[in-house]
């Protein structure tokens, strides 16, 4: 079989332990998971009611938000169109019915983006 007395029992105990030991898992810095915050239903029927995707667009900017903490959020209307598989009129659309419902208040800037306020705000 082989020479046993050459084994040392310190060195079988060492490599049984690395065997079973586990990699911790990895955490990558800076990303969030996607989420949806909790929203007033009647809120969002109101403005589901406007025309066109304004209830998707005005969740959306509602999202944004919420996770940036603030009434007031610039971001890409090209981007948005994209993440909601609309055209990107689609989303001009809809901020200016949001904007004639009295949901927001909108300034569109240079290209696609705009800042957007939120001036009604659900209760939760």
């Amino acid at each position: 079989m082989g020479n046993l007395e050459n084994i040392a029992v310190e060195q079988v105990r060492v490599n049984a332990a690395v065997a079973v030991a586990e990699p911790k898992p990895r955490r990558r810095a800076g990303r969030k998971t996607e989420y949806l915050p909790q929203v007033e239903w009647g809120w969002f029927c109101r403005m589901a009611a406007l025309k066109g995707k304004a209830g998707w667009v005005g969740l959306a900017i509602y999202r944004k938000t919420v996770m940036r903490k603030s009434a007031t959020v610039t971001f890409c209307c090209r981007q948005l169109a994209e993440q909601l598989g609309i055209n990107r009129k689609a989303v001009g659309y809809a901020m200016s019915a949001l904007e004639a419902g009295g949901f927001i208040r909108a300034r569109r800037g240079r290209g696609s983006y705009a800042t957007v306020e939120l001036l009604v705000a659900p209760e939760v």
